[in-house]
């Protein structure tokens, strides 16, 4: 018998683009949703890089979805820059962007300015001179920290989904360590997690969402030829996804219902 010290509709894992995607849509769903994250920091990969989206053509709902109820916007499926402020103390706790989409090391510049700066195209001198005075103006933000509040590409579309969470008052856990997916028979009820080294069993009333990066990007799981779920060979998986992997397994092999009668959703970059 499991004793349950936290219970929600829908369990998280991976405070990353597609995970608040995720909890922000179940959220809008009624669901009492609750996303987790192993790091001190939100945003994960997605907050470090460009913060594109690579869209299938069933894809257009969400990102219709994101631009209607959220506070994500686009151009060409590229993130607009967001204003940092509104973030107030979670700024902070936003992960840092990657070295190389600042100008030394700590301006924030939208992806048309890293291609001018990076090639020196013409005016190159110029837009340097106004992404420095940007960064420079914004005195209240200086004297907090070295952050730029104005938050562009991958940071640009986390601190947006992060704001759209706080409007919507989902609750995020940071320093939540997945330890193991915990299934009753022939479902996944919730998750095990070490909480600011706390042990914690959360009951998932409805689901599990796996929004945790693969360690390569291009790696798949499917139904292998025993009806097993398998992976590439070569492939690996990060801790969570591999979590998933064996959860699958452990429910297709032990369940008395025919294919198909069940999903395990698994979601990843």
């Amino acid at each position: 018998m499991i004793r349950w010290e936290e219970c929600c509709d829908v369990l998280v894992i991976g405070a990353g683009a597609a995970g608040m995607t995720a909890a922000l849509r179940a959220h809008d769903l009624g669901l009492d949703t609750l996303l987790i994250d192993k790091d001190d920091r939100y945003g994960g990969a997605s907050a470090q890089y460009s913060g594109t989206l690579w869209l299938p053509e069933h894809g257009r709902a969400m990102l219709e979805y994101l631009e209607r109820d959220t506070r994500a916007r686009f151009a060409a499926q590229a993130p607009r820059p967001f204003d940092g402020a509104a973030l107030g103390e979670e700024l902070l706790r936003l992960r840092a962007p990657s070295p190389g989409t600042l100008l030394m090391g700590r301006m924030a510049m939208t992806l048309e300015e890293t291609r001018v700066l990076l090639h020196r195209s013409k005016g190159w001198l110029g837009l340097a001179a106004k992404v420095s005075w940007r960064y420079w103006r914004d005195l209240e933000g200086r004297k907090a920290s070295r952050r730029d509040r104005f938050l562009t590409q991958g940071n640009a579309l986390v601190g947006a989904l992060r704001c759209s969470l706080s409007d919507r008052r989902v609750p995020l856990w940071l320093n939540c360590r997945l330890d193991q997916l915990l299934i009753v028979g022939d479902r996944l009820c919730g998750a095990r997690v070490l909480r600011d080294g706390q042990w914690l069993n959360i009951k998932a009333r409805l689901g599990v969402i796996l929004a945790s990066r693969q360690c390569q990007a291009h790696a798949a799981m499917h139904p292998g030829v025993p009806g097993l779920y398998a992976i590439g060979a070569g492939t690996t998986l990060g801790p969570a996804m591999t979590f998933g992997y064996l959860a699958a397994n452990h429910i297709r092999g032990n369940s008395q219902q025919r294919q198909g009668e069940f999903t395990l959703a698994l979601t990843g970059r």
